[in-house]
Formats: structure tokens, C-alpha cells, sequence
């Protein structure tokens, strides 16, 4: 059962999307290798599924790193001029877990239909067995953690 101390939120947060990229694992090392050499931290990685040879590449990092790593992105776009950027700052990460999510179907299903009902637009999910990660935009924070709230309350 999640409890309230399951829900955290950081603030400041940029999704970077890299869209029409090569769907090569080659590319996607490529891009964190330069993030890296950036010194660049990256959290949330999510790549669509390809599409012929090309497929999108989502990445969230902290704003303070979005001068950084619109060098990278400009660097990167001389090797590979179809790659269109999509960038979105001042978002909120929402972290909810709870090691129970392991042995607990149907959380990330409560998850998103608090989501879906608060009306909260939704940039990125990750998840893994005892985390749901959503980047929401910053206007959206405060009525997310409202209606999750009210689940845990519950």
C-alpha cells in the first residue's frame, strides 16, 4: 500500500526530445556520451519504438543544464541535420514508490487514472518495478499531488 511518504516532487525540470533520430543504438550512446562529456546529469530516458529508421529519443535533466545541452544538441544536429528538438523547461518530476509496488498490480492503473481524471497533462512516464516517474508541467504540479494525495489519504 503506498503511504504518503511514497510521492515526491522536484521542481525544475526540462524535457528534451529528439525527434526523426537514427534508430541505431549507435546514436542513442552517441547523445549520452556527449551529455556526459557535457557534464550534463540525465534522469528520465524513454525512446520510442523505431519506425523505420528513425525513432524519438526523450530525456529529461535539470533547467540549469539547458544552456549545456542546447550546445550538445546543436553539435549533434551538424552530424545529424534530420533530428528535430523539442525542449519544454520549468517542469515538475513526480516520483511515486514504494518497494509494495513489486507484489502489487494495478498502482500505475490508480496512477493514471487519478492522472486522467485530474485533467494533468502528462510529458514523459518512466517506471520500473517500485517507481512511477511523471514529468508534468510546473501549472500542473499542484493538482497532481492533490489527487494523489487524496489516494493515499484513502
Amino acid at each position: 500500500m503506498l503511504t504518503r511518504n511514497s510521492v515526491s516532487c522536484t521542481e525544475g525540470v526540462t524535457l528534451v526530445i529528439l525527434d526523426n533520430a537514427p534508430s541505431s543504438m549507435e546514436f542513442v550512446a552517441h547523445v549520452f556520451e556527449q551529455l556526459s562529456n557535457a557534464d550534463i546529469n540525465v534522469d528520465m530516458i524513454s525512446q520510442n519504438p523505431p519506425t523505420g529508421e528513425v525513432s524519438s529519443v526523450s530525456f529529461s535533466i535539470s533547467d540549469d543544464s539547458l544552456a549545456a545541452a542546447l550546445k550538445v544538441i546543436s553539435e549533434l544536429r551538424k552530424t545529424y541535420t534530420q533530428i528535430k528538438p523539442y525542449i519544454s523547461s520549468n517542469n515538475c518530476k513526480i516520483l511515486i514508490s514504494d518497494e509494495e509496488m513489486r507484489h502489487e498490480p494495478g498502482v500505475a492503473a490508480k496512477v493514471f487514472r487519478i492522472t486522467a481524471d485530474a485533467g494533468v497533462d502528462i510529458r514523459l512516464i518512466t517506471t520500473s518495478e517500485t517507481e512511477i516517474s511523471l514529468l508534468v508541467t510546473k501549472s500542473d504540479t499542484e493538482i497532481l499531488l492533490n489527487a494523489l494525495n487524496k489516494l493515499l489519504a484513502d
